[in-house]
């Protein structure tokens, strides 16, 4: 990857507290309105990057596991029902 485009770029911060990075690393590192991003304090300086997206499910001792969070309101009973008249018609053809 080359950084080019980054080095030597000036941002500042605001009275808040606040910094904006400018579009074109914002297109780069695909970063959206309330992405994440994880700081380093480090003594040369600071790291800002993005973190690291992982996926909501994952196997954990041959079982299906979500990690992410649940959707609000979401009513487990309705999901188990849906999905068990969903195995039944494709079950039965129907």
């Amino acid at each position: 990857m080359v950084y080019a485009i980054i080095n030597g770029m000036n941002i500042k911060i605001d009275k808040a507290g606040r910094l904006v990075l400018p579009k074109r690393v914002r297109e780069r590192f695909r970063l959206r309105a309330g992405a994440d991003l994880e700081l380093e304090e480090h003594p040369e300086g600071l790291i800002l990057r993005p973190v690291a997206r992982r996926a909501s499910m994952a196997q954990k001792k041959g079982i299906w596991v979500h990690l992410g969070k649940i959707p609000e309101g979401l009513d487990w009973d309705d999901l188990v029902d849906a999905v068990r008249e969903e195995h039944i018609k494709d079950a039965t053809g129907l």
